[in-house]
C-alpha cells in the first residue's frame, strides 16, 4: 500500500471512491441524526402546553441520545459488524427518524400521567 503522500490525484481518487460502502451508509446515519435532534425532537415537547416541560423533554432527550452515540461509538473496539449489518443499521436509523417523525405530528403518545414525568409515554387509546 502506498502512502498518501506518494500517490498521485487519480489514485487517491481511486482510494476515495473505493471507501464508497463505508461512506454512504455512515452519511446516512449521521444526516438522520441531524434530522431528529434538529428538527423531530423540538417538535414533540411533551406536554405541548407546558414550556418547562418541554424543554425538560428536549434536555433529557438529548443525553439520552448522547449516552448512546458515546456506547456506540465506543464499542467499536469490542467487535466488528458484517457489511449486511453496516446497511440495516441506517435503515433502522431512518425507522426511528419516521417514528419520531410521526409522533411530532400526530402526537399519538402522550404522558401517562403528570406525576410520573416525560419518560413514561404510552400509546393514546
Amino acid at each position: 500500500t502506498k502512502s498518501v503522500h506518494h500517490m498521485i490525484g487519480c489514485e487517491r481518487f481511486q482510494t476515495v471512491v473505493s471507501l464508497w460502502p463505508y461512506m454512504i451508509p455512515l452519511f446516512f446515519v449521521y444526516m438522520t441524526e441531524y434530522m431528529m435532534q434538529a428538527g423531530v425532537w423540538p417538535a414533540i415537547g411533551f406536554p405541548v402546553t407546558s414550556a418547562s416541560a418541554r424543554g425538560q423533554f428536549y434536555h433529557y432527550a438529548n443525553w439520552t441520545y448522547q449516552v448512546g452515540v458515546f456506547v456506540s461509538r465506543s464499542s467499536g473496539n469490542m467487535f466488528t459488524i458484517s457489511m449486511t449489518m453496516l446497511w440495516v443499521m441506517p435503515m433502522l436509523q431512518l425507522v426511528n427518524l419516521c417514528l419520531f417523525w410521526l409522533i411530532s405530528v400526530h402526537h399519538f403518545w402522550c404522558l401517562a400521567s403528570s406525576f410520573t414525568g416525560w419518560w413514561s409515554l404510552r400509546p393514546r387509546l
